[in-house]
């Protein structure tokens, strides 16, 4: 039987510029019941809440934001103490093996390749809050 997971306490964070995905994804995670999602198209807003102390639960990143990379955000979560639990989940159309190692070496939680899906968004959260890595 799948772990049921209420997604509605959690503290979402999402960061994709391309202006469609943006709109999928937040459907996305209403249908999962993520109330408390905040999904924004530049890195800025992650980093200005992570400097007030706002809780991130699960932190989603485009590998591709323009105006860095994904993995230099990654990288600012993670080396910042308070955010040392936060899960960590890149995605990108980059599809293969590449995009998995590349997460893989920059030590995030875990890789989905787009498009995204509510069972496939599902699966990686769940997947990160039971402290598994999510390779897809």
């Amino acid at each position: 039987m799948e772990k049921t997971i209420d997604f509605s306490e959690l503290k979402i964070w999402v960061v994709e510029d391309d202006t469609p995905s943006v709109g999928v994804i937040r459907r996305l995670l209403e249908a999962m019941g993520a109330s408390q999602a905040t999904v924004v198209t530049k890195i800025k807003p992650v980093t200005e809440a992570m400097q007030r102390g706002e809780p991130i639960d699960i932190l989603l990143i485009d590998v591709h934001v323009n105006e860095q990379s994904g993995y230099e955000l990654l990288a600012q979560i993670q080396q910042n103490p308070r955010y040392a639990a936060t899960k960590n989940i890149m995605f990108s159309a980059t599809s293969g093996i590449l995009g998995v190692r590349q997460a893989q070496e920059a030590h995030a939680d875990g890789f989905i390749t787009k498009p995204l899906t509510l069972d496939k968004l599902r699966r990686a959260f769940t997947t990160v809050l039971e402290n598994q890595n999510f390779w897809e």
